[in-house]
């Protein structure tokens, strides 16, 4: 998602992209969290 919101010209394509990269990392901080807690392993995050 990254690669394409760098390289469009469209600022409203940009934002949404940009957007859905804060959601997927929300969703792996939210998951990995559930994991630790369940004592299970968690991908790192870079």
């Amino acid at each position: 998602m990254i690669a394409f919101a760098q390289t469009t010209k469209d600022n409203e394509v940009k934002q949404f992209l940009e957007r859905g990269k804060q959601i997927a990392q929300k969703h792996l901080a939210f998951f990995s969290d559930y994991l630790k807690i369940e004592n299970l392993p968690a991908p790192k995050l870079n």
